[in-house]
């Protein structure tokens, strides 16, 4: 069976932000879209079922602090998976006090990552108490940036030649959808959802192993939303697939 070696769990739908590099930015969204305990238990479960070994985001598409439950959450999830890797990468809006801080770490925590995209958050940099606090300023992001699979018009400075994460990672939304990508700010590509299929049975599903198939044969660029993607190059090829005709969802 395979498994991804990173999962991210979407608790909340939301940012308290509207940077202009962001998808969120354009597509109005709620505070209210929380992901409900029912299904969060669920894909704990399912984790649990299959000896899940990998890291544990529970946050996608957004700000993870803006779900005040974020603190039980990710208690619930070391308690059940104590020697994964548990990560957050956070604005630090919501960070005011050293005691926000350690209260994260020790309701397991392993590392937090803080996007520095102003000096609205320069104090958390003289935390120096909290070594896993890992920092990165706005000029090292950048790097990163891309169009979100066409959501945002961004141009991608480090292209690659064909998607590692449709290999690596795996994404579950708020609705407990398994979707394509976390570039998926629309839910185009849902492979299955949590609360009707077990997670390893989604992640190892035909329609889920096509789109591993295409980007392993170099062609995954001509497939729905991978085809809209800058972080990935397009590549010429003879034969040109016809995902019309071979798609099974």
């Amino acid at each position: 069976m395979l498994m991804p070696i990173s999962i991210q769990i979407q608790t909340i739908d939301y940012c308290n932000r509207k940077c202009p590099w962001c998808p969120n930015s354009k597509i109005e969204k709620q505070p209210t879209s929380l992901m409900s305990w029912s299904i969060y238990f669920k894909i704990i479960e399912d984790l649990r079922k299959i000896h899940y070994g990998g890291a544990i985001h529970p946050y996608m598409m957004g700000e993870p602090l803006c779900d005040p439950r974020m603190p039980e959450m990710i208690h619930m999830a070391n308690k059940f998976f104590p020697d994964n890797v548990i990560f957050i990468s956070t604005n630090g809006d919501y960070l005011k006090r050293k005691e926000d801080v350690k209260d994260l770490f020790d309701k397991g925590l392993t590392w937090m990552g803080v996007s520095h995209y102003d000096d609205r958050n320069d104090h958390l940099k003289k935390m120096v108490e909290f070594p896993r606090m890992v920092h990165t300023p706005i000029e090292k992001l950048r790097e990163t940036f891309y169009n979100r699979a066409g959501n945002i018009d961004v141009p991608c400075i480090h292209p690659m030649k064909s998607c590692d994460w449709i290999f690596q990672k795996a994404y579950i939304n708020y609705r407990g959808d398994v979707i394509l990508c976390c570039s998926d700010y629309k839910y185009e590509m849902v492979f299955g959802n949590v609360m009707d299929q077990p997670f390893g049975e989604i992640y190892n599903s035909e329609n889920y192993n096509y789109y591993r198939k295409a980007h392993r044969q170099g062609w995954g660029k001509e497939l729905p939303l991978c085809e809209k993607c800058n972080r990935i190059e397009k590549e010429e090829t003879k034969n040109v697939r016809n995902f019309e005709e071979n798609r099974v969802l």
